[in-house]
């Protein structure tokens, strides 16, 4: 039987709350032994027992079930699945479906008040995160993003340039570097346009002549410039998984959790920076 077919089939013999509180005390000191360095395997599994064997019934193998554990949740062994954490929570199961992880994985980003608001706090920081984003000066995509520490927001961010610098349309008027090497242009034709759409770039191209911060790194800067903690804060954004740019400081800022709209993710290195912090990542209740 496999790891997931073994633990599959204690789900049906044990309920919910039960197999919960197991496996998360389980989990806990497989993380506990890989933080503080031991990553002997035998020696976990003689912990997992210990740590256990109060509560674990005696109808069952003990040394197969930290066994199993230690393969299926040890980064000893593999790396963490995000989307495998996301559909847990999504749907409610310790072990979701292959179907239901692919599904996760397909989840489009949403953008918009809702029409129907639950009156969930999801719901709530949603809707303050969209207001953040329609303030933003960026002329390509509008982004917001909050940060929350005890159901209270410390922060708010948007995409756009820094304080006081003009908007990237004005750049072929007052840089005079810029508009030697991307050639002039109209007023008509730049007006209010992103200058990386006006040159034709897709997706990813030309990004080096962005000078906005995104919405994320607005929200932990404006923190800094007051002088306010994020060690623990959890941060609601109206997009999918952060670049990497902005995934660096939200694991150095201490940010507990992400919040977001999709599973969409802009690169490899977003996706190994998050499978290797502690970070936590979910959808929004209502996606």
């Amino acid at each position: 039987m496999s790891n997931l077919g073994y633990l599959g089939d204690m789900a049906k013999r044990y309920d919910d709350d039960f197999l919960t509180a197991l496996h998360s005390k389980t989990i806990n000191i497989i993380r506990t032994c890989e933080v503080i360095g031991d990553i002997d395997i035998f020696n976990i599994a003689d912990k997992i027992m210990d740590g256990v064997a109060g509560i674990f019934p005696v109808e069952e193998d003990i040394e197969k079930y930290a066994a199993v554990m230690i393969k299926t949740h040890s980064v000893v062994n593999k790396k963490r699945d995000i989307y495998r954490e996301i559909a847990t929570i999504k749907y409610n199961t310790l072990f979701p479906t292959e179907e239901q992880v692919d599904r996760v994985k397909h989840i489009p980003g949403r953008y918009g008040v809702e029409d129907d608001p639950s009156g969930s706090w999801d719901e709530y920081y949603y809707n303050v995160a969209v207001q953040a984003a329609r303030n933003s000066k960026c002329l390509s995509r509008k982004i917001g993003a909050i940060l929350v520490k005890d159901k209270a927001i410390i922060s708010t961010g948007y995409n756009g340039p820094p304080r006081g610098i003009p908007t990237c349309d004005n750049r072929w008027y007052i840089d005079e570097q810029f508009n030697d090497k991307y050639g002039p242009k109209g007023r008509d034709e730049t007006c209010d346009i992103c200058p990386r759409y006006v040159l034709g770039a897709k997706s990813g191209e030309l990004t080096e002549i962005c000078v906005a911060a995104h919405a994320e790194e607005n929200a932990v800067l404006a923190c800094a410039r007051e002088g306010i903690s994020t060690k623990g804060a959890i941060m609601y954004m109206t997009c999918s998984i952060p670049c990497f740019r902005c995934m660096i400081k939200i694991i150095n800022a201490g940010i507990s959790e992400l919040i977001m709209t999709g599973t969409k993710t802009y690169d490899y290195n977003t996706m190994y920076l998050l499978s290797n912090s502690d970070v936590k990542v979910r959808l929004y209740d209502f996606c």
